[in-house]
């Protein structure tokens, strides 16, 4: 009997159980372990796993395949205490947001017939509870793979085909580079909401803002609920391009007051609808595309010609108007 065995269960992990056992690989069990016992069972009541079982050594012996979905700092404690008692020829991998840390405690602490496969699969969801489960579809997301220099060709195919079966698809990249795109979307976006709660209430008369603060600022202060200490992991693991980030956006808000010093509002607008339609390009999947040039079309010429070039201006905003994509911003027309 073949096993799979996955560390700590949250909605993501638990997904990729159901789909591992929906897939009905043959004399093979799914194993999880974590110290939150009322998930385990949850876990086991949804057909998640195969055996529930609160002792990490217990739950990895023998596994040929190990899922780690555990914090930072916990699979940096897992792999030092569990990592040398890991079985002969089993590949591990995670699920976490960065990978360079993760393979040098990989390194350090795996025999070296354990191959780790860094993976985090790109998908847009936030853990709701950690005492509950919420499945979510893996069809056709993107995982991304990060090998380690000493991986065998064997261990990434293992994680390959588990990516495949779970109908998503791989993606490969280096830790640096993962991590370095990683972090400016999701260790960037916390560090902002903290420093936006920190302006407000730092000021004298917090007492009296607060008594302000609604639906905007819940929305901006939202990710400063997250856990400080999982916050300094991230930053911690990756200080160098932690900066960089945070550089990116002080040097957008330093272009947002030297606009509104010298009264430049044109070009702030234009910098916010940038942005505006960036977001909207993003929520609808929508990718760039190379610029075109600035050429009137043939059809908009040739009226011109025939009606004169008023009436066929205001013709092609008629149809440019019901042509708008979703995720255009059209500035209104002054009055």
């Amino acid at each position: 009997m073949k096993k799979i065995t996955i560390v700590g269960i949250s909605d993501v992990s638990a997904s990729i159980g159901l789909c591992l056992r929906k897939a009905g690989i043959k004399n093979t069990e799914i194993v999880g372990t974590s110290a939150n016992r009322k998930i385990l069972r949850q876990a086991k009541d949804l057909g998640v796993i195969d055996v529930a079982d609160t002792d990490e050594s217990s739950a990895v012996k023998g596994s040929g395949l190990i899922i780690l979905d555990l914090p930072l700092s916990e699979t940096q404690d897992f792999l030092e205490s569990v990592g040398t008692k890991i079985s002969s020829g089993t590949v591990v991998t995670d699920l976490l947001h960065v990978k360079s840390k993760i393979q040098e405690w990989a390194k350090n602490n795996l025999p070296e017939n354990v191959s780790f496969i860094g993976g985090h699969p790109l998908v847009n969801h936030n853990q709701s509870s950690k005492d509950s489960i919420n499945l979510i579809s893996l069809d056709e997301i993107d995982y991304v793979l990060v090998p380690s220099i000493n991986s065998s060709e064997s261990a990434l195919n293992t994680v390959v085909r588990m990516v495949e079966t779970l109908g998503a698809k791989p993606l490969f990249m280096d830790a640096f580079e993962h991590d370095s795109y990683s972090l400016g979307v999701t260790l960037l976006p916390q560090l902002t909401s903290f420093a936006s709660v920190s302006s407000a209430s730092n000021s004298p008369g917090w007492n009296d803002i607060s008594k302000f603060a609604g639906e905007y600022f819940q929305q901006m202060a939202t990710l400063a609920s997250n856990d400080p200490e999982h916050v300094m992991d991230l930053v911690k693991q990756n200080p160098a391009v932690t900066t960089v980030w945070l550089q990116k956006i002080i040097d957008v808000l330093l272009k947002y007051k030297e606009n509104i010093d010298k009264s430049n509002f044109e070009e702030l607008f234009d910098d916010l609808i940038n942005s505006w339609e960036d977001r909207a390009k993003w929520e609808q999947g929508v990718e760039d595309s190379p610029n075109k040039n600035d050429i009137p079309a043939v059809k908009t010429t040739m009226t011109s010609m025939l009606v004169g070039g008023r009436i066929a201006e205001k013709m092609s905003k008629m149809e440019s108007a019901q042509e708008k994509p979703k995720w255009k911003y059209f500035k209104r027309s002054k009055k």
